[in-house]
């Protein structure tokens, strides 16, 4: 019988170790620790197509109102909101939470001055691959910009739309601002589901590349100099379990001050308390209840923008996503460039002032 020298059971140990630990990572990716819990939402929809939306692409894209059958009302009374679908995605993917919002009107919260219910529209944007064209974003994004006016001539006191936009339609959302035919104060809230923010999933095309890197100046500028005041973001991303986009791409830290925008993972909201795919955010019955009632309480019908004013919505968002209220002002990184702060450092002997750069 041989017997192994020291240096071989050395050798033995590290290649069972290796072994052991590409088994943790294999097993951690096939399957992840966080696993999935959602409930399941139901919904009894309707879809009416909504003609006229006076645009180069209509004959492309097509406009609809949600109904819930035997819920909804007939006529156009409520506040509108726009359902944009993402990469591949379809116009009856808004069912879930249209369905969870007429019936949280109707049947559960208590009425507020100012409450309403909501006029759901949807887009069919032929389920085109957006994300991997930047002409593809830009020709949906124009497209809603005349759905949007078209939206607002049944609603002649208002002068917005809510946008709630899964996947590469939370970017479509954002390219509209950036658009010729975007009127101001068209759109003054979005909320995102699984939308890569910060980088598109895969850059294939340089149309692509660029429409994101204009994209995030055109924000950071539009909140530095005031024209997106009133215009809140909201991302929410559904964590380990989304294989699709990388939940860290959902962060708006880099370009909406947080007195504006937030990003959180369904696993941290309360009541939730799990990691969605990318296509169950869209139907995850506690995620779908948290979203219809932070929705329904930010509405105002008696004000031109439907909304409560910003500040008020963000605390609305903040208490129903489980976030302490803000208790500092966000300064935006352009006006600490050239700020300098000066300081009393104690030494041994004399005090001295030393500068201090902050570098952003």
């Amino acid at each position: 019988m041989t017997c192994l020298s020291k240096t071989q059971w050395i050798l033995c140990i590290l290649m069972g170790l290796s072994a052991l630990a590409i088994h943790v990572i294999l097993d951690a990716f096939y399957h992840p620790y966080d696993p999935p819990a959602c409930s399941m939402s139901y919904a009894r929809p309707s879809y009416h197509q909504i003609p006229n939306v006076v645009s180069r692409l209509s004959e492309k894209y097509t406009l609809y109102l949600y109904r819930e059958v035997t819920v909804d009302r007939e006529d156009l009374s409520g506040v509108p909101v726009l359902f944009i679908p993402g990469h591949a995605g379809s116009y009856k993917q808004v069912r879930s939470i249209a369905a969870q919002v007429a019936n949280h009107y109707y049947y559960e919260i208590p009425l507020h001055e100012g409450s309403a219910s909501m006029d759901i529209f949807t887009v069919d944007l032929n389920e085109e691959f957006s994300a991997l064209s930047g002409q593809l974003l830009q020709d949906q994004a124009e497209y809603l910009n005349s759905a949007v006016s078209r939206i607002l001539e049944f609603y002649p006191s208002a002068s917005s739309v809510m946008v709630l936009a899964h996947s590469m339609g939370g970017i479509v959302a954002r390219t509209m601002f950036t658009l010729p035919n975007y009127q101001p104060g068209n759109i003054n809230t979005i909320i995102t589901l699984a939308t890569p923010h910060a980088t598109a999933p895969l850059v294939l095309d340089p149309t692509l590349d660029r429409l994101y890197r204009s994209m995030e100046t055109f924000w950071k500028e539009g909140y530095a100099n005031g024209t997106l005041n009133d215009v809140s973001v909201i991302s929410l991303a559904g964590g380990s379990l989304d294989t699709t986009v990388n939940s860290d791409s959902a962060s708006v830290a880099d370009w909406v001050p947080e007195s504006h925008g937030l990003t959180v993972f369904t696993t941290a909201i309360p009541n939730v308390w799990t990691g969605c795919d990318h296509r169950a955010i869209l139907w995850c019955n506690q995620l779908v209840k948290v979203v219809a009632a932070m929705m329904a309480e930010v509405v105002d019908q008696r004000k031109p923008q439907q909304t409560i004013p910003v500040e008020q919505r963000m605390a609305v968002f903040r208490r129903h996503l489980g976030l302490r209220p803000q208790t500092h002002p966000w300064v935006h990184s352009s006006s600490l460039r050239n700020l300098q702060l000066r300081t009393k450092i104690n030494q041994r002997g004399p005090t001295k002032r030393q500068g201090i750069r902050i570098l952003v």
